[in-house]
Parts: structure tokens; sequence; C-alpha cells
């Protein structure tokens, strides 16, 4: 990636769509109809492998992009995620190369670099965001339970459900 990290690249001047998103990743389908990813120990490692069928008919490479984001560019500005997140959509084509908010390839490129891709995509379509965690249960399943590690939404389903009455009460 190169230094300067907050310019996008620029939209199309003949297609302008001011609800354009440009998300910035890698391709996990080149050269298949599924993306793979690997997790757990062992020899072989064991790997899911994601694909997305129509009626009886599984999505092509070229019809469908399941994507290892991040980072995306929204009305001239950049944006990191926090960790990588796995996105599905649909998608004519495989994308661009990365141009913009620190994506572009080093100069020189290394032999064994492989390219960040741009997809633009309209503020309204459709995605599925895959939420992957690697651990054993204790760490996913008990620690993620904790007070204070849970989510925010928890705590106020909580106290909804404990107002009675005009009165707030507790747990």
């Amino acid at each position: 990636m190169s230094d300067c990290c907050d310019i996008p690249a620029a939209g199309n001047p003949n297609h302008f769509a001011p609800d354009e998103i440009q998300i910035y990743g890698l391709k996990l389908n080149v050269g298949q109809p599924y993306g793979k990813i690997d997790f757990g120990e062992g020899l072989p490692p064991l790997t899911l492998q994601l694909s997305v069928q129509l009626g009886n008919t599984t999505l092509q490479t070229n019809e469908l992009a399941i994507v290892a984001a991040y980072g995306y560019a929204f009305e001239g500005h950049c944006f990191r995620f926090d960790k990588q997140k796995i996105l599905l959509f649909q998608y004519d084509g495989t994308g661009v190369p990365a141009q913009g908010c620190g994506f572009d390839p080093p100069n020189p490129v290394p032999p064994t670099y492989r390219p960040y891709t741009m997809w633009r995509i309209k503020a309204g379509m459709r995605l599925l965001e895959i939420s992957l965690n690697v651990g054993d249960a204790q760490t996913l399943i008990l620690d993620a339970s904790l007070p204070g590690r849970r989510s925010p939404n928890t705590y106020s389903a909580m106290m909804i459900s404990a107002h009675r009455g005009g009165k707030l009460m507790g747990p």
C-alpha cells in the first residue's frame, strides 16, 4: 500500500453516481465459483467453501463477488474496517485493480504481490456480510458473553423488558 491513505479513486465522469461506494479488498472466488477460507489447524487445514445458488444454478465468478473487504470509500473519504469483512454481492465482471485509499500497488511491485481489487457499487445494493471469528469455545462463547463484552443491543433489550408501569427496574 502507498503512503497516502486518504484519497479515493476518481469516479466515472460519464456515469457519475453520487451514491457510489468503492469497496477495496481481495476477491476470494477467482477462477472458481466459490470462495475458500482456511481455518483450523491440521494437515490439511480445514477449509470453508462459499458458493451461491440461484435456483439450481451456482453463480459463477463473473456473476458474484465473494470479497475479503478491508476498506471502502464514500463521498470522497476513505474508511478502513476494524477487521476484514467477508461480503457477498452480485457483480458483473471481476472488479478493477484498486486505486486510491492506500490500496494502490507498491512501486516497484514485488513478484509475489497480489493486488487489491476495487468494486464500485450503489449504496442501495443488497450485500451479505459473513462474520468470521476463529477461536476456541471458551473465547467465542463463554468469554464473549461476559458482562462488558456483550453487544450493546442485549443490554437495551433487558432494560426495555424491565420497564414496568413507568418505573425502570434493573434486570
